[in-house]
């Protein structure tokens, strides 16, 4: 701490700053991009950095606690991790990748300003954090994504030289998580400084190989560490020259750090939220990957993993499983985008997703919107999410704000009516999906998957 408060702090502000540690950070909200201040169902004021998200007036508010929340309206995020994503400042129509991307909240933001055009590939390498990303990457409605889970380096060598911009949220000490209790005071420590210094400097390595020429990398990380933070951009400058440049941001200029161009730091006694660092580099048109793509070998894919031996209910023959694309047309019409079948299941793209996907099928994996089940397929949550520019369902109900807690709480609903002969209905609140469900012996049968489930929401 000592190093923070000599070389990036003023003496004067020591004592501000560690009292802000053993603080809880201001409540920040990110809201989704055809949500507008007005629709929310509290009192908010802008954060500065970030032209989507917003503070929260009331310190005692849970934001997660209104039905806007599992309607989409807005992520719960800390204020500081949006900083990123305005220093890499995606484009329409741009490939971009999130490198280290669950729990999904920064990809998230990424996809919202691409403008429906373009691709993201958020990448997780840790398979037990997948499910949370591609739940959250489905709550924005779009399909202009796949996802990967890679180690940095596989990534390297299956991506090389095809990405605009590449995020690198990387794994560090946490040291900006202690207020917020998800790090202990070892996040301090020397040892595990060095520890997370060296594992990001792998990572960065791997993440530079993603980029075409003339594309930008930002790095950001939850710690305050110089060691994880500039000077792993300043390393990067060293070993390149030339070949790379400090990425700027002038709506940024006021967060600039003092000891490294290119760079910019958030503090939790200055700006009230946990903290933030992120820094951005520019390639040359010159710069050129140094690791082989491995996708462009001779018509050869990566063997994948034997699949598990299906049940007895499973293991049915075709003619008794109807074609998925069938099923889909029977629950509602796709207005933009393809839809493709692969090994009995329907995904959902825009043509430039499939073109990528192409290259990359053997590892790369593009929204599920047709799940099989046992001697049927279902329309996924995803499906479900999707905004009508892509995808418009034959029948829907609206439910009032007491029939949607109940929903989104698993529950299913008596005295409704159908409004249309689909069997699949798409469940509606505030003009907003919120899942499927299906009619039978009077009731809506709620097809809530448990993990979206919502409970303790305000009536």
């Amino acid at each position: 701490m000592l190093n923070i408060l000599e070389t990036l702090l003023p003496l004067s502000e020591a004592s501000a700053f560690e009292a802000s540690l053993s603080t809880h950070p201001r409540r920040a909200v990110r809201l989704r991009d055809d949500v507008s201040v007005a629709m929310l169902p509290f009192e908010t004021t802008p954060v500065p950095w970030n032209d989507r998200g917003v503070f929260l007036v009331d310190a005692d508010c849970r934001p997660g606690a209104y039905l806007e929340y599992p309607a989409g309206c807005y992520y719960i995020q800390d204020a500081g991790s949006l900083l990123p994503v305005t220093l890499l400042d995606p484009k329409p129509g741009e490939t971009i990748c999130d490198l280290c991307a669950a729990p999904g909240g920064k990809s998230t933001a990424i996809l919202e300003r691409m403008n429906d055009c373009g691709v993201l590939v958020a990448n997780e390498p840790i398979r037990s954090r997948t499910n949370v990303l591609k739940y959250m990457l489905g709550r924005t409605g779009l399909p202009n994504y796949l996802t990967t889970e890679l180690d940095p380096e596989q990534m390297a060598q299956e991506f090389a030289g095809e990405f605009d911009a590449v995020l690198v949220d990387a794994p560090c000490s946490g040291q900006m998580m202690v207020s917020r209790d998800k790090r202990d005071s070892n996040a301090w420590s020397d040892r595990q400084i060095e520890h997370s210094a060296a594992r990001q400097q792998r990572i960065l390595d791997a993440a530079l190989q993603l980029l075409k020429p003339g594309g930008r990398l930002v790095y950001s990380t939850c710690t305050f560490a110089l060691e994880e933070n500039e000077k792993q951009l300043s390393r990067l400058y060293e070993q390149w020259g030339a070949m790379v440049s400090p990425l700027r941001r002038d709506v940024l200029k006021h967060w600039e750090s003092p000891v490294q161009d290119g760079c910019y730091r958030l503090w939790p006694h200055r700006d009230s939220c946990a903290g933030g660092f992120a820094g951005g580099i520019e390639l040359s048109h010159e710069f050129e990957p140094h690791v082989p793509r491995r996708h462009q070998r001779t018509g050869e894919s990566k063997k994948s993993k034997p699949l598990r031996k299906a049940s007895h209910s499973a293991r049915l023959s075709k003619k008794e499983i109807p074609d998925p694309a069938v099923e889909l047309a029977s629950i509602g019409d796709v207005t933009n985008g393809q839809v493709r079948v692969i090994k009995e299941e329907a995904y959902f793209g825009t043509d430039q997703v499939w073109d990528l996907y192409e290259s990359h099928r053997h590892v790369a994996h593009p929204p599920l919107i047709m799940v099989q089940a046992a001697r049927r397929r279902e329309p996924s949550h995803t499906l479900a999410l999707a905004r009508e520019t892509w995808f418009r369902s034959h029948a829907a109900i609206t439910l009032d704000h007491s029939q949607a807690i109940s929903f989104l709480a698993g529950e299913s609903l008596r005295g409704l009516e159908p409004t249309a002969t689909s069997e699949w209905t798409r469940v509606i609140w505030n003009s907003r999906p919120i899942g499927w469900g299906r009619f039978s012996q009077g009731q809506l049968k709620n097809h809530l998957p448990v993990w979206a489930r919502t409970t303790g929401l305000k009536p």
